[in-house]
């Protein structure tokens, strides 16, 4: 059993792209903790794509979390739209873009490196 305890929101980000913050916690095997904090207005086009390989339009990772606190709207390519609202867990494939309208919290349990691979971490 291995118990883990999220970064605080005073502790240093892994990675400050401005609007957005993470604090990751990596693990055995690929697996990870990831505490985001995203200002209200959180632009994923603006903020993130442009330091992915490949600068993907639409996020092409998978998430599964729980939203702390905000809320987090969510739109797929197919043009289907979610909202996620605090108290909630989640599960987003890719193909998906984030919106946020409020200052939003959320912990991230995760295999998925796209945000971890070497390209992303120097951008």
């Amino acid at each position: 059993m291995e118990v883990i305890c999220t970064p605080a929101p005073d502790q240093v980000p892994t990675k400050d792209m401005g609007m957005a913050k993470m604090f990751t916690t990596q693990l055995e095997g690929g697996r990870m903790v990831n505490r985001i904090e995203l200002k209200a207005g959180f632009d994923w086009r603006a903020t993130v794509k442009p330091k992915l390989p490949g600068c993907p339009d639409w996020c092409p990772a998978t998430h599964f979390g729980y939203l702390e606190s905000g809320q987090m709207d969510i739109e797929m390519q197919d043009g289907t739209k979610k909202t996620v609202k605090a108290g909630e867990t989640y599960y987003v494939p890719p193909g998906h873009l984030p919106t946020v309208p409020m200052d939003t919290v959320m912990i991230e349990f995760a295999q998925d490196t796209t945000y971890t691979s070497e390209e992303f971490k120097k951008a």
